[in-house]
């Protein structure tokens, strides 16, 4: 229900005016004089006033000025009912004080009501616009960008605070008075100002998300997205803005970090590729193309490793990539596999994990390295002991029919004798270059090379007692496993020792130790024996091949140990002193 206020004197007035519009059903208070009346609306607010002017204490001129005064009462009808003031003179003052009507009693009550109506609908009206700009402007102000109202002249009508912030200027400075060309860099306006023209013609279609630059009140240059449309049935446009100045200095940043990766990924010597679950390829560098003889990228990308790179039609026996994706760990394999130009290669290839946030193995990164001309000096050497042992066969064989088929005397055969054994001697010599300079294939996987130690004292037992030597096994539980061949390290770790018992004859200890370092990221195994020691003149010599001091070997055995140890990416080094020991390092990189 509707409540309205009455301000009358006259007792028969008031009564007369609260009967017609109580019987219209509306809510009615009368007070007696204006400030009756003004003092009310602390409590309560009607929806329209009629007041006369002539009243004690206040009149209604007066109450109509303080009601105009107050916040939020503009819109309050106010209608005045006189019969003393009803010139014109009269009449205007009280429309310039505020009222919305005028009416000279005696007062017709259908008139008045029909009036009342009006006015309240009105009023209804007003407020609800009043709502829906509120909501509007709530919404405008809140939307979280920056946003403007675009004339059709191009000047900026509206402006949220998040645009203040944007550009520096405050609302005052831009609402009505600054147009949004005074914010574009020159060199994107003529484009802007298309568009700003063409979204005002009938059939015209401009982009409605684009960047451009802006400049700020001081002088910043800002990355803008902006997202812009037409207000319906108007020649406005609202615009939202977005500063992407930071994403693009990050896509800059990343994009040059990207190229000097990508530049650092092609410039490596060695071939690094990524694989995925399903053995596809996914990235490769400039290197791979070479390695396995592809013309472009197009050539492997997308495609199957063990396809492109090996011509197999299933996976690799051995294959590290699968490896990695079953156990989450890194592996490592020396292979050897023949190109269709019949030529072989011989590839060091370590598989190393990448792992989501819940440690799931995602992908594989696959480091290749070429080392085919590493082992073309090995391959010759075993070339030429090969050709060496048949005809050195033949000798023997000779030699074997003269000295248990012939009659011969005693002198000639001592001399068949001193053949065989030299003979003999090369044979074993010819056999140790062959299985030191023949390549083959290594499957390195995580293990610990105490364990590898282990099984290798278990095969000199009965020689350490027999030469009264005592082994002394020193290191944690705490050592790490690292990428191993068991087979090839068993046999480097036996040759060290063997090595060490030559050097003890009357017996001694044998101090096996393992440790970690941390700082290097590596695993240390030292032997060290309690011998006779190296001549220092001497030390330098003994991994090089075919050095020895010793009446029978060829000296062989520290050089395999140093390439054994350089294929597990190691490094060897020997300590001495005459007369005291010897102390060999091996260490070994943990990879991560």
């Amino acid at each position: 229900m509707y409540k309205i206020y009455i301000a009358e004197d006259s007792q028969t007035n008031r009564y007369f005016l609260k009967k017609v519009l109580t019987g219209a059903g509306y809510e009615v208070k009368t007070f007696k004089n204006g400030i009756e009346l003004f003092d009310a609306l602390n409590f309560g607010q009607p929806d329209l006033i009629v007041t006369d002017i002539k009243m004690p204490v206040m009149d209604g001129y007066e109450m109509i000025g303080k009601i105009r005064e107050l916040d939020n009462h503009d819109h309050l009808p106010i209608i005045i009912t006189s019969a003393n003031y009803k010139d014109v003179k009269n009449k205007i003052k009280g429309y310039d004080l505020g009222a919305n009507d005028y009416l000279i009693p005696p007062v017709d009550g259908e008139e008045l009501i029909g009036k009342v109506k009006s006015m309240i609908k009105t009023k209804k009206l007003y407020e609800e616009l009043q709502a829906s700009k509120e909501r509007y402007r709530t919404v405008f102000e809140n939307t979280g960008t920056a946003t403007v109202i675009i004339e059709e002249d191009m000047t900026i009508s509206m402006v949220n605070t998040q645009c203040e912030k944007l550009s520096g200027y405050s609302k005052k400075e831009i609402k009505n008075k600054m147009k949004w060309t005074d914010f574009v860099l020159p060199e994107d306006l003529e484009r802007m100002k298309k568009y700003h023209i063409t979204r005002r013609k009938a059939g015209e279609k401009p982009p409605t998300e684009y960047e451009f630059r802006l400049i700020d009140k001081k002088g910043n240059i800002r990355n803008i997205f902006m997202r812009i449309g037409m207000v319906p049935n108007t020649k406005k446009s609202i615009a939202s803005l977005m500063d992407i100045t930071e994403r693009k200095n990050a896509e800059k940043n990343i994009k040059s970090a990207k190229d000097e990766l990508q530049a650092i990924f092609d410039g490596i010597e060695d071939g690094i590729c990524v694989i995925d679950e399903s053995y596809q390829i996914l990235r490769a560098n400039q290197r791979i193309l070479k390695i396995f003889d592809k013309r472009s990228f197009s050539d492997l990308l997308g495609k199957r490793c063990f396809i492109e790179y090996f011509d197999n039609r299933k996976t690799c026996r051995n294959c590290p990539v699968q490896k990695t994706f079953e156990n989450g760990e890194s592996y490592r394999l020396t292979k050897i596999f023949q190109k269709r130009n019949k030529n072989k290669v011989m590839l060091d290839m370590t598989a190393f994990p990448l792992k989501d946030d819940e440690g799931r193995v995602i992908q594989v990164i696959v480091y290749l390295k070429n080392i085919t001309d590493m082992t073309e000096v090995g391959e010759l050497a075993a070339g030429v002991a090969h050709e060496i042992k048949n005809p050195l066969g033949n000798i023997v064989a000779a030699a074997q029919f003269c000295l248990f088929k012939q009659q011969i005397n005693e002198k000639t055969k001592n001399y068949l004798e001193i053949i065989l054994r030299n003979a003999e001697s090369a044979n074993k010599i010819i056999k140790q270059l062959m299985t030191f300079a023949k390549p083959r294939e290594l499957s390195f996987k995580l293990e610990n090379t105490t364990d590898v130690i282990d099984r290798v004292c278990i095969l000199v037992e009965t020689m350490c007692a027999k030469q009264k030597v005592t082994v002394i096994k020193k290191w944690s539980k705490s050592i790490p496993p690292i990428l191993l061949d068991s087979n090839l390290l068993e046999q480097t770790f036996l040759n060290i020792i063997l090595n060490a018992l030559d050097a003890m004859p009357n017996g001694g200890d044998l101090t096996i130790t393992a440790l970690v370092n941390i700082e290097q990221s590596e695993v240390l195994v030292s032997f060290i024996d309690t011998g006779e020691g190296i001549s220092p003149e001497n030390l330098d010599k003994v991994i090089e091949p075919f050095f020895t001091t010793k009446e029978t070997g060829i000296g062989l055995g520290l050089s395999f140990v140093r390439h054994a140890i350089d294929c597990h990416k190691g490094k060897t080094s020997i300590k001495s002193k005459v007369g005291q020991g010897t102390e060999v390092w091996v260490r070994f990189p943990i990879l991560r």
